[in-house]
């Protein structure tokens, strides 16, 4: 795993300087503190970060260069079927430099053209330089695991792994995208290819970004998720994700590092010990996290990942956090994201204690946007119910409207939004903004885009069509954006086998009622591993780990904390928010000690008491803007 940086002055021809790709280079330092690559010529700059996973000597350093001569390479992530495309391209007489699973990339473009990204199952993110075309070719994988972003100005493009590398560059001059501020606090997360930063974009997953001296920067899409639930029988449908989900942890093993499970005491982690243990010939090495007077569910997760850990026999680590670590940490987490991201993240943490032990970490995210599990995804199964009985096209689709309306006037204005029942809702709008903002936002309506997500999707089952809307949105926009930042500071990386992309295509041909089925979540994935993990623990699994009691921090330990971050001074210098209408929240909020004691859990569902998401998003931004402009 490493970090990317890249410059292309395909407009203006104006020479690239090593300075400026080196000072990009460092700003991404931790993505590859073992070493720095710089390759310049005439317009073009290419630089790379290298963490060392895979081929060890400096051989597989980058950027990397075909044997003409012509074509050359930086690429962050991993091709876990490299060992089966280098022979493929070795018998047609293609020799290769090092042992790099990278180096398939340059002669798979050599022999395939931009058809290349096709042929790789893996995680990544690259730059491809072709100087006898003048070509540039930006290209992210499948499922979005790993991030690239650009700035296109008038002289040409600059491109990196994170957007401190293009801020690095002073070319770009930094300015707010209020859109993006707009759905960061009403929806959560900024739908791609925006970015908080104004004219900075990403390449969304499955695309390639092509650029040359005679044209338009293109787009070009090669791959892409479709919904097809022709497989409804349950054994053949669980034969096949056993036998599909153990190929690709095998070969998500392939590493010249020794590898570590962030075992949460749920499914996920628990199946990939599992799976890993089977193959691998020492112990498997586990870490785990619990918190400081999180009673209940520490003595879960506790029994949960002991019983994992003594049936696999894994070198376990287990570490407590308690609120003091939220003070500790927030600044360099919101550092570390590049933009405001809300999240209690679990995953810094965990990786923050692994990365002193492993260079790998693997990780079950994916899982619950393939299979379902979330009480967002049992209400679309319910209205997924309703509307297979009705045959009627128009009918149909005047009934899902209704329907999402009225769940809608239930679930306060968020359907199928687990995170945003306790965010900022329409009517806050003109509480939180100052008049300064609401000129800034006037024609971002969230609603609107939910809906378009919602109703112009071509899958036909909605519950299918939910998991779809997750899997494109918040799962690359905000779940796999965290994991990488949160693993990438702390140096190490994380695999996912469930987002191996022949997994998600073989989970999409499944039946919606495969996945959720009779109130059990993920249940075609617990019945694959039936002899794999015992019965008595995949019936008892409890959800796992998802993050700090930081409701009841907040509450008592972190008061003095959220108050000094959001005072009315620090408001006041950028001027964006309603001063008195934030400090009424943090006053209603810490008047909820008043009743905490003897109704807890009454008090934290209350979305019009609790105001935890909401004073968590400001903190966050105010950190980030604190950090970026004041």
């Amino acid at each position: 795993m490493c970090g990317i940086t890249g410059i292309y002055n395909f407009k203006n021809e104006k020479k690239v300087y090593s300075e400026e790709i080196s000072a990009m280079n460092d700003a991404i330092k931790q993505r590859g503190p073992d070493g720095e690559g710089v390759w310049i010529d005439g317009s073009v700059g290419l630089g790379h970060r290298r963490l060392e996973i895979i081929d060890l000597s400096h051989k597989a350093g980058q950027p990397i260069v075909n044997e003409a001569g012509t074509v050359y390479l930086t690429c962050n992530g991993e091709i876990y079927n490299f060992l089966e495309l280098r022979k493929e391209l070795e018998e047609k007489r293609h020799g290769f430099k090092s042992d790099s699973d990278n180096e398939v990339i340059l002669h798979l473009y050599e022999e395939y053209g931009t058809k290349f990204a096709e042929k790789l199952s893996g995680m990544f993110a690259l730059a491809i330089w072709d100087s006898v075309k003048r070509k540039l070719i930006l290209a992210r994988d499948r499922m979005g695991i790993k991030p690239l972003y650009y700035y296109l100005h008038k002289g040409g493009i600059i491109f990196a792994s994170e957007i401190k590398a293009i801020l690095a560059n002073p070319v770009y001059k930094k300015e707010i995208n209020f859109e993006a501020l707009h759905y960061y606090f009403f929806y959560n997360q900024v739908p791609g290819p925006k970015t908080f930063f104004k004219d900075i974009y990403c390449v969304e997953p499955a695309q390639l970004l092509i650029l040359d001296n005679n044209s338009k920067p293109r787009k070009e899409k090669y791959w892409e998720l479709t919904f097809q639930p022709v497989i409804t029988d349950e054994d053949t449908a669980a034969e096949m994700l056993s036998d599909t989900l153990e190929s690709a942890v095998k070969s998500h093993m392939r590493s010249d590092v020794s590898f570590a499970v962030g075992l949460s005491g749920g499914v996920d982690s628990s199946i990939l010990t599992a799976l890993l243990t089977r193959h691998s010939s020492k112990p498997v090495k586990t870490f785990s996290l619990s918190f400081e007077d999180d009673v209940l569910l520490k003595k879960k997760e506790f029994n949960m990942t002991r019983n994992i850990v003594r049936l696999f026999k894994t070198d376990h680590t287990s570490f407590v956090l308690g609120p003091q670590s939220i003070v500790d940490n927030l600044q360099r987490i919101v550092t570390a994201m590049d933009t405001p991201i809300c999240t209690f993240a679990v995953t810094y943490y965990l990786c923050q204690e692994a990365s002193k032990h492993s260079k790998v970490l693997f990780t079950g995210d994916g899982s619950e946007e393939l299979f379902g599990k979330y009480w967002n995804h049992r209400l679309a199964q319910n209205i997924a119910g309703i509307l297979d009985l009705i045959y009627d096209k128009k009918e149909k689709t005047r009934c899902e409207k209704r329907l999402i309306a009225k769940y809608s006037q239930l679930t306060c204005e968020r359907p199928f939004q687990v995170p945003q029942l306790f965010s900022f809702r329409a009517k806050d709008k003109r509480r939180l903004y100052s008049r300064f903002l609401l000129s800034k936002t006037r024609n971002c309506i969230v609603t609107d885009h939910i809906e378009r997500l919602l109703h112009e999707s071509d899958v036909d089952n909605f519950f299918n069509r939910v998991l779809s809307m997750d899997t494109k949105n918040f799962l690359v926009n905000h779940a796999l954006t965290v994991i990488d930042r949160s693993s990438m500071v702390h140096s190490i990386e994380t695999r996912h086998p469930f987002l191996d992309h022949k997994v998600v295509e073989l989970v999409a041909k499944f039946s919606p009622y495969l996945k959720l089925k009779e109130g059990v979540s993920k249940y075609i994935l617990k019945k694959s591993v039936k002899g794999i993990v015992p019965d008595n623990l995949i019936n008892s699994f409890f959800s796992g780990v998802t993050g700090p009691p930081v409701s009841r921090w907040l509450l008592f330990e972190l008061e003095e904390f959220a108050r000094a971050i959001l005072a009315p001074g620090n408001l006041e210098k950028h001027g964006f928010f309603n001063i008195d209408y934030v400090q009424s929240i943090l006053k209603e909020h810490y008047n909820l000690r008043m009743i905490h004691k003897e109704h807890e859990d009454y008090v934290f569902s209350l979305p019009d008491k609790n105001h935890t998401i909401k004073i968590w998003k400001l903190l966050i931004f105010q950190l980030w803007w604190e950090k970026n402009f004041a």
